[in-house]
């Protein structure tokens, strides 16, 4: 079962915050960040995942997605 919300890590340095969060399979592009005034970040987006494997005698498809979204507050 997939977990719904990306993991994610901050850490505060001096000069910068970095978060990095755990989402395989999604493209940079497909990625939507969002900055609030208040100090919130959001990470959101769809996961589309297709598997096919045919042969002579069979034929398997798969196909999972699903929206994700996390809301995270920065460090001041």
């Amino acid at each position: 079962m997939n977990d719904p919300e990306p993991k994610i890590e901050v850490v505060e340095g001096k000069k910068a915050v970095n978060v990095v969060a755990e989402i395989p399979g999604i493209k940079e592009g497909d990625l939507d960040l969002k900055i609030s005034q208040d100090g919130y970040l959001t990470i959101s987006g769809e996961k589309r995942h297709m598997t096919e494997d045919a042969t002579d005698d069979y034929y398997f498809s798969e196909i999972s997605y699903g929206m994700f979204r996390r809301t995270i507050p920065l460090p001041w």
